[in-house]
């Protein structure tokens, strides 16, 4: 399991949100380095425990407030890196954040940039001036074979997908537990559809399969179990 393959957005078995918010109180923005604790906390809530129990072993974490200062530095570089954007959906009222996504511009490297090889890929050890020591301290309560190596096969079956071709690829994305079925997804989702629908490119993401009904409305089609392809104009405004 990796965060790639855990669906972001409601399912075909989730009715649609009796009190939906407003669009126009759903402002999506880029994210900035200084958002870095404030997505470590996003993960961290939103995905089940049952997941992080998987990738973070109880037994091998940190204290709380230093395994969430871990996962932020591993994403600082990450946000100011330019083949990546981290937006964030903020309810205007309130001005707090309610969800966020990172996605891989087209014609950027098939590397996602949450596995640990990513530090050296990117060169962002060297941006960030980190030791070898800083990187295996960033990620020493991790388990490799949980967080690494699926997100590392995700990565070679898109390239071998693509081929080279540019596209916008999503992961990950997630909604505060308290913003959940109220449209945050679908917006963050929008952000890079009519991006991709000015250049006609194609978008790419893994989700559970039980999510099909939803990324078939948007204009997706599943290629493969839980891998979801859009390519061309398909159903933005349904979003």
């Amino acid at each position: 399991m990796s965060l790639s393959n855990i669906s972001p957005l409601p399912s075909t078995k989730t009715p649609p949100p009796s009190n939906p918010i407003p669009n126009d109180q759903i402002l999506i923005l880029p994210c900035t380095p200084a958002d870095a604790s404030m997505l470590a906390s996003c993960l961290y809530t939103s995905f089940p425990s049952t997941f992080w129990d998987l990738v973070e072993p109880p037994s091998q974490r940190p204290l709380p407030a230093i395994r969430l200062a871990l996962m932020a530095k591993r994403l600082i570089p990450s946000l100011s890196d330019p083949a990546i954007q981290w937006i964030k959906a903020v309810h205007a009222p309130t001005d707090e954040c309610m969800g966020m996504a990172c996605w891989t511009l087209p014609g950027s490297a098939v590397h996602n940039p949450l596995r640990k090889s990513a530090i050296a890929f990117y060169a962002w050890d060297a941006k960030m001036r980190w030791t070898q020591h800083d990187v295996e301290e960033m990620f020493a309560h991790v388990c490799a074979e949980q967080w690494d190596v699926p997100i590392a096969r995700n990565d070679r079956l898109r390239a071998q997908f693509f081929q080279g071709q540019a596209h916008w690829y999503l992961s990950p994305v997630c909604t505060w537990p308290k913003w959940q079925g109220m449209g945050v997804g679908r917006k963050l989702l929008a952000w890079a559809l009519e991006r991709a629908d000015r250049t006609g490119t194609p978008v790419y993401l893994r989700s559970a399969p039980e999510a099909r009904g939803f990324y078939e409305r948007v204009g997706f089609e599943e290629v493969e179990e839980g891998v979801f392809v859009r390519r061309g104009k398909g159903g933005v405004g349904e979003v």
